[in-house]
């Protein structure tokens, strides 16, 4: 019994010990970013909104350079009050290829965004984007949150 207390002992130090954070997955980024693509979809500004991290930064194309910073700057470019709305009709992600770490995950392909414009509840245009995209991903918590995002516009165009 003497030569197991050691070990018990041993044991129980190393119990106390916090234990890593949950290890990266590719399915949970891929779950996590079909999650991000279902939000818009269904409009859901606030779950998309939570998807991200209060850091974000959000670089567009036909910006000049000049990247979004923060949660609240990306909401008032996504979600500004006006009576326009862009409704998602389709977000697919291509050619996708997930990659990281622990702390720290990307998730990059291609983007094809279909969208229309309403005006006073009348629709207009229908959109579709096919962007080359890098989204980069943090673990806060226990959960992945987007915390940059990066377009490089392949085409737009009119849907007809």
């Amino acid at each position: 019994m003497k030569s197991i207390a050691p070990f018990l002992l041993i044991l129980i130090v190393f119990s106390c010990y916090p234990t890593k954070s949950k290890k990266f997955e590719a399915e949970d980024i891929e779950q996590t970013m079909r999650d991000y693509r279902q939000a818009w979809m269904d409009g859901d500004s606030s779950r998309v909104l939570g998807m991200i991290s209060d850091d974000i930064i959000l670089f567009m194309p036909d910006r000049e350079g000049k990247p979004i910073q923060g949660k609240e700057a990306v909401r008032e470019f996504w979600f500004p009050k006006t009576d326009l709305s862009y409704p998602i009709l389709n977000y697919e992600a291509l050619e996708t290829e997930i990659g990281g770490g622990d702390q720290h995950a990307y998730y990059q392909g291609i983007s094809r965004l279909t969208w229309c414009t309403v005006e006073n509840g009348v629709g207009r245009d229908t959109m579709t984007s096919i962007s080359d995209f890098t989204t980069l991903l943090k673990m806060d918590g226990d959960q992945w949150k987007i915390s940059r995002l990066m377009y490089v516009s392949k085409n737009t165009g009119y849907l007809r």
